[in-house]
């Protein structure tokens, strides 16, 4: 495995680490406006947590371009509204706000070191060789 993916496997991973905090306390916030809010972000948490796990894997050790491409669009398709909630964050929860705007700049720095280095040519190299 290149340097570049495995530091983007690190980055990921210790992102998800803090997804876990992060989701608490985004439920915490919203739970006295909406009652039963922090089962439902909890369980669509663990769904996401899952599928990012799974993706993750995907890149990092099985070397499949097709799930470096879905995680590069999902998280372009992401960029701007987590933006936008995180200015909205930054005036209500600082907590919550630094700990999105954390995740969000670590998937970024991950998802470039995917794209550029020593890991463009073993996507190459796995993609020819299917």
């Amino acid at each position: 495995m290149p340097n570049n993916v495995s530091i983007f496997e690190k980055l990921m991973y210790g992102s998800l680490v803090l997804c876990v905090p992060f989701l608490y306390l985004v439920a915490q916030m919203l739970e006295p406006q909406a009652p039963g809010t922090l089962t439902y972000i909890l369980q669509w948490g663990l769904i996401s947590l899952t599928l990012s796990i799974l993706l993750i894997w995907l890149i990092a050790r099985r070397g499949k371009n097709w799930a470096r491409w879905t995680w590069a669009i999902a998280y372009l398709l992401n960029l701007v509204p987590s933006i936008f909630q995180q200015m909205e964050w930054y005036s209500k929860n600082l907590p919550v706000a630094i700990l999105a705007s954390t995740i969000l700049l670590m998937h970024g720095i991950a998802l470039c070191l995917l794209f550029t280095g020593n890991a463009r040519p073993w996507f190459k190299k796995t993609a020819s060789a299917a």
